[in-house]
C-alpha cells in the first residue's frame, strides 16, 4: 500500500484542516495516506444540548472527501472520539441504523475510495463490532493504533497482540500498525529514541504487517508557556527521532506520521467563556516556530497582518511559492488579502506544515538508498 517514503498525518475532519488538503498538487497528495478523526458533534454548553443531530454531524462525509483526495485512494478512519462521547451513548446510530464509524466508512468507500477503520485494543465493544461489520463489508483490511501504555509492559503487549488477532478475521498482510506515541516531551529525547528503538526492534512480526506508521508530536495542548505578542518556538523531536530511525540497522524502516500543527488531544471548546488566541504555527526545519498573537476577542483578528509580517521577514519563511499557506501569509501581509478567520488560518498552518513535511521526506538522502521498504 505504501512504504517509508510516505506520510501518515492524522487530519481531523474538520473543514479547516481539509481545506488545507485540499491545496495540495496531485504529486503531493499520492504521498498521503490520512488517519482522518472523526469530532465530537458541537455541544452548546450554555443549553447542554447538541448543535446538531448525528446524521447531520456526518452528511456528505464521501461528497466532501471527494473534494480532499483523488479517487481510489487508501485512507485511514478512526471514529474512537465520537463513539467514546459519553454524552452520546456508545451505541448511537445514524437514521440508516449504521454506526459512527461504520457511515462514514461506507460514505467513503461509495464515493470511491479504499477507507480502512482504525481501532485499538481498548475500544467499546460496540465499536469493536462496527469494525467487524467493516471487515466483512468491505474487506478492506483493518489498522490496529498501538499507544504506549499498550507496550509498557513487553510480556503483556504479545499476550494482548495474540489475544486481538485471534479475534480479528485479517491476516497480518492486510493489517497496518500505527505505533501512536502522541505528545511527546522534547526535554528528554535521548530516552524517547531509546524506547521507540526498542519498540520497533521488538514488534512481533515485524515483516509481516501491511505497513507500519511510527506517529506523534511534540507540539503542545495549548501554547500558554509562550507571552502572549512575543515569537518563539517549539523543538520538533518527532522529526529528529525520525531521522535517527533512518540511520539505524532496523530490518524494516516506519513511515512518518505527526498530527501536524495539532495536538492528540481533544479540547472541548465552548465559545462563550473561552478566548481563543492569534497565533501562527510555522513549521521549518527542526522546530516550529510560533507567532503568538493576543486573544480574539480583545484585539479581534485584525492582529494577523502583524504577525504575518512577523513570518515574512523571518530568515527561516519559505516565501510566497512554497505553498498555499505561504502565498496566503505574503498577501495578508501585504493586506492584498484578509485577516480571515479562525478556520482560515487552520488552513494556513496546516497546508504550510503538510507541504513543508513532503518536502523534507522527499528530500531525505535516504530516500533514493537501498533500504527495506514497509510494505
Amino acid at each position: 500500500m505504501f512504504d517509508y517514503r510516505h506520510y501518515v498525518p492524522v487530519l481531523k475532519w474538520k473543514r479547516g484542516e481539509r481545506f488545507a488538503l485540499t491545496q495540495l498538487n496531485d504529486a503531493q497528495k499520492e504521498l498521503i495516506t490520512p488517519i482522518f478523526e472523526i469530532p465530537p458533534i458541537p455541544y452548546d454548553h450554555q443549553k447542554s444540548v447538541f448543535k446538531k443531530t448525528l446524521d447531520e454531524h456526518l452528511s456528505n462525509f464521501g461528497n466532501d472527501m471527494v473534494d480532499c483526495l483523488p479517487i481510489s485512494k487508501h485512507i485511514f478512519i478512526d471514529a474512537h472520539t465520537i463513539h467514546d462521547d459519553g454524552r452520546l451513548g456508545s451505541t448511537a446510530t445514524l437514521n440508516n441504523n449504521l454506526s459512527p464509524l461504520e457511515h462514514t466508512i461506507t460514505e467513503a468507500q461509495q464515493a470511491g475510495f479504499i477507507a480502512i477503520p482504525v481501532t485499538s485494543f481498548l475500544r467499546h465493544l460496540e465499536y469493536h463490532d462496527a469494525v467487524d461489520n467493516c471487515i466483512i463489508n468491505y474487506n478492506n483490511g483493518v489498522a490496529l493504533r498501538l499507544f504506549p501504555k499498550d507496550l509498557e509492559d513487553y510480556s503483556s503487549f504479545v499476550e494482548s497482540l495474540e489475544y486481538w488477532l485471534d479475534g480479528i478475521n485479517v491476516e497480518k498482510k492486510s493489517i497496518d500498525i500505527i505505533i501512536d506515541f502522541q505528545e511527546i516531551d522534547p526535554q528528554n529525547p535521548g530516552s524517547i529514541l531509546n524506547n521507540i528503538f526498542s519498540t520497533l526492534a521488538r514488534l512481533p512480526y515485524m515483516d509481516e504487517w501491511r505497513t507500519l506508521t511510527l506517529l506523534s508530536t511534540s507540539m503542545t495542548e495549548n501554547l500558554s508557556a509562550i507571552q502572549t505578542g512575543t515569537n518563539s518556538q517549539i523543538p520538533r523531536v518527532e522529526w529528529n527521532i525520525y531521522s535517527q530511525i533512518l540511520k539505524s540497522n532496523l530490518t524494516r524502516y516506519p513511515t512518518y506520521g505527526d498530527y501536524n500543527v495539532g495536538h492528540p488531544g481533544w479540547f472541548d471548546f465552548d465559545p462563550v467563556t473561552m478566548n481563543p488566541g492569534a497565533n501562527i504555527k510555522y513549521t521549518v526545519d527542526d522546530h516550529f516556530l510560533i507567532f503568538r498573537g493576543h486573544g480574539i476577542k480583545n484585539k479581534g483578528l485584525s492582529q494577523m497582518k502583524g504577525l504575518c509580517n512577523h513570518v515574512i521577514q523571518h530568515p527561516e519563511y519559505c516565501g510566497s511559492q512554497f505553498s498555499f499557506g505561504d502565498h496566503y501569509i505574503q498577501e495578508c501581509a501585504n493586506g492584498t488579502l484578509s485577516t480571515g478567520n479562525s478556520e482560515t488560518w487552520v488552513r494556513v498552518n496546516v497546508n504550510h506544515h503538510l507541504t513543508f513535511i513532503l518536502n523534507s521526506l522527499t528530500s531525505l538522502p535516504v530516500f533514493s538508498a537501498s533500504l527495506t521498504p514497509s510494505s
